[in-house]
């Protein structure tokens, strides 16, 4: 398959986390066992590769949950893509949630609600606070951006990329803000 070969490509070059997408269109077919037996073949290739396998937050939510639920190898986790989240009818966040301790690595971008659009964080419709609240204490992964300028935006390649890390820095920053309110939020509740 192409990603068995995407697995060997990255064992070779030392790219440690491949990044899958485990459906197709807006209506792909229900999980099953076919799909899960793939899965579990690439998660056991990408172990024996010394390769992290993350399965991107695609439409609809319940491949990540019904993979992640029935696959329990240490190379199979999990890539949040904020945009796809907020294209879901349901709170952002709540993947992360269920899976942030699976977290292998992120696709943060934002869009306008309505399409996928790649846009910086901030730039569209995003909760992005609601993420942050989301977000696993202790993650130490990659905060990876999967941007591109909105049209007609008037930046360099060199600006849009320091808007972009700026941005990243936002994002952590209210990361890190939401772990401390929760930690002071448990702290006093324990304290009563």
């Amino acid at each position: 398959s192409d990603y068995a070969r995407d697995i060997d490509y990255c064992r070779r070059h030392l790219i440690p986390i491949l990044v899958v997408h485990i459906s197709k269109g807006l209506n792909p077919r229900p999980p099953g066992e076919a799909g899960l037996e793939v899965i579990a073949r690439l998660a056991m290739r990408a172990s024996e590769a010394g390769v992290y396998l993350a399965v991107e937050n695609t439409r609809p939510p319940e491949h990540i949950d019904y993979i992640l639920s029935n696959l329990d190898s240490p190379a199979l986790g999990f890539c949040y893509d904020s945009s796809h989240d907020f294209l879901r009818p349901t709170p952002p966040g709540e993947l992360l949630r269920r899976w942030g301790h699976r977290l292998f690595v992120t696709h943060l971008s934002d869009n306008d609600g309505l399409s996928d659009k790649h846009w910086l964080p901030g730039k569209g419709n995003g909760d992005w606070e609601a993420v942050a609240r989301a977000f696993p204490s202790g993650y130490r992964g990659y905060l990876t951006l999967e941007v591109l300028p909105k049209r007609g935006e008037p930046l360099t390649e060199a600006e849009f990329l320091a808007e972009g890390i700026r941005r990243l820095g936002c994002f952590r920053e209210l990361v890190l803000s939401a772990a401390k309110v929760t930690t002071a939020v448990g702290s006093d509740s324990r304290a009563h």
